[in-house]
């Protein structure tokens, strides 16, 4: 299969059908979106990750360095030496972090999802399965 055929037979979301579609040599394989959502919670679930948006990942993230970061300014603000600040936060329950060590993290988590998701994207017999038992699903045959 070269690559032009192994990108039009990798499921793809089609916004304006509301539909994953993925064209295959027998045809046009169609699943609903609360079939895949369905499928992919379900697969996800079992390699151990709930899935999440990019936003739902970082945005903790964010958080705790923002959190961090107020917390520094607020001790600084006090006259705390710069040297003791990481000592400060730690008895705030806070443990100093750089910008990277807080959203790595997160990315790479997201990244992990993503890396399944395109594994089972690219499943088509499995998806074509689904097609063919599930109401929800249809496979049209193409010419």
């Amino acid at each position: 299969m070269d690559a032009t055929q192994h990108w039009f037979a990798t499921l793809k979301w089609n916004a304006s059908l509301r539909q994953w579609i993925a064209r295959t040599e027998n045809g046009i394989i169609s699943v609903n979106e609360s079939a895949y959502d369905r499928y992919m919670n379900e697969y996800l679930i079992s390699q151990g990750i709930e899935r999440k948006t990019w936003t739902q990942y970082i945005y903790p993230a964010e958080e705790a360095w923002k959190r961090q970061c107020e917390a520094e300014e607020r001790l600084l603000a006090n006259g705390v030496p710069a040297w003791k600040i990481k000592e400060q936060l730690r008895s705030q329950g806070i443990i100093w972090k750089t910008w990277t060590q807080y959203i790595c993290p997160a990315e790479e988590a997201w990244k992990r999802q993503c890396a399944l998701q395109d594994r089972l994207n690219t499943d088509i017999d499995f998806w074509r399965s689904v097609a063919q038992t599930q109401a929800a699903a249809c496979i049209f045959r193409g010419s």
